[in-house]
């Protein structure tokens, strides 16, 4: 049978679009079946408010051992830990039964939380805790915005790196509603814990290994789940803070001054120039932060460092009018910093003049506890040279979720490293 080299084209791209459309119905019969096989080990939680019976916040939880453990992400069940007496916990099955939850075990670090509940359970997730291949397809189990359980698939990104605190990148389409569910492989061993979004297929989960870690650790623990979240926290502090402490500060060429550079990998840095009109003056920023954080409850996250410096300059202003302006950036040189009066004192601040290195320094350093995790202080230093008459650098350093002492060691090295070039 003689075939034109069109029709065989056509034909070549037939037999393309049925091999895909045969792809596509394989992977949503397995998607499928693996919803039917694991959908009875998933349950929603809910926090509700005692008073009202009200709805606080929704996430997904999974079955880890016999007895009716579960995992979930400590973000979802926050309020219960902090408030216990103004919310409570409930769960609700694939299959709609319903009844209570308690928080057993927290890891805050990592935003884990197992609880418990009364079922007689028998079957439940086994974990991989070993690395997986990138690209490694994944399925992931969750509630989203409260529409019903749902199986989606997506694939391994691997680590994120470099990061403090360790995440999956999840390339697939995870929802609010879905934070605490399962993410597995086609053989249901679990690799991450769902745990936040930042939309277009980009979604972040807990590696297994820190679930394993919760789950062998919960055989030992103190009965306030808050002194076992504040030893987190303070441990968790210690070895970031003693690895900042003993490695010497990078540091980097700002006008005729040398700065605090990035601390490590695991900063986002940038600066320019901040004024976008004409002015009778010159501030060059630079900032930078560490890219990640520690959830305590809405409004207050924790363990972060970030800095900042602005090198202000004129030679269109008088000596007072460059000073007033000058006073009025360091007075606002102050970062964003989170926490109600629940969760922290007022800040408490100390102001004094330094010889630094030959520089004349203007230093202010306030501190404020937390009042649920006791030994922890969010620590504001900030500084301003005073021997220039047009020109002068300001800085600021912002530690959170931190020790007193490893907070004024630091703030000590982070001046140190301050200098200025002849």
């Amino acid at each position: 049978m003689f075939v034109t080299r069109s029709g065989l084209i056509l034909f070549v791209f037939f037999l393309t679009c049925f091999a895909g459309l045969q792809s596509v119905a394989a992977k949503e019969d397995s998607s499928r079946e693996l919803f039917e096989q694991y959908k009875s080990l998933i349950l929603q939680v809910k926090i509700l408010y005692t008073a009202s019976g009200k709805k606080s916040s929704i996430g997904t939880g999974f079955l880890v051992k016999q007895g009716g453990y579960i995992v979930t992400n400590y973000h979802v069940v926050a309020d219960l830990l902090l408030k216990p007496q103004q919310y409570n916990a409930v769960y609700i099955t694939e299959s709609g039964k319903t009844g209570q939850l308690k928080v057993v075990s927290v890891d805050v670090v990592h935003d884990l939380a197992l609880l418990k509940a009364d079922l007689d359970n028998q079957a439940y997730f086994e974990f991989n805790p070993e690395p997986i291949q990138k690209g490694t397809e994944v399925y992931s189990l969750g509630n989203p915005r409260d529409l019903g359980f749902v199986i989606l698939s997506g694939n391994h990104g691997g680590l994120v790196e470099p990061s403090l605190y360790e995440k999956i990148h999840f390339i697939g389409a995870l929802e609010p509603g879905m934070s605490g569910g399962p993410s597995f492989t086609v053989d249901g061993k679990v690799v991450g814990v769902n745990v936040a979004t930042a939309g277009n297929l980009l979604s972040f989960l807990v590696p297994s290994k820190h679930v394993v870690k919760m789950l062998e650790d919960a055989r030992s623990l103190p009965q306030n789940l808050l002194v076992l979240a504040q030893q987190q926290l303070q441990a968790n502090q210690s070895t970031y803070m003693s690895d900042f402490i003993r490695h010497p500060i990078k540091t980097t060429r700002l006008g005729r001054y040398r700065v605090p550079d990035k601390l490590s990998e695991t900063f986002r840095c940038w600066g320019g120039d901040v004024l976008s009109k004409p002015k009778p003056y010159q501030i060059i920023e630079q900032s930078c932060e560490s890219k990640d954080d520690i959830f305590l409850n809405e409004d207050h996250s924790t363990g972060t460092v970030s800095y900042k410096h602005l090198l202000i300059s004129s030679d269109k202003l008088d000596a007072f009018k460059f000073y007033t302006l000058f006073e009025a950036k360091f007075s606002r040189l102050l970062m964003a910093v989170e926490g109600r009066e629940e969760d922290v004192t007022n800040f408490s601040c100390q102001e004094k003049f330094v010889v630094n290195h030959g520089l004349h320094l203007k230093v202010v350093y306030c501190a404020r506890g937390y009042k649920k995790f006791f030994g922890l202080y969010d620590v504001v230093l900030k500084a301003a040279t005073v021997d220039q008459k047009k020109m002068g650098l300001q800085t600021a350093l912002l530690l959170t979720g931190v020790s007193f002492q490893n907070a004024q060691q630091f703030a000590k090295k982070y001046l140190d490293s301050i200098t200025w070039q002849q």
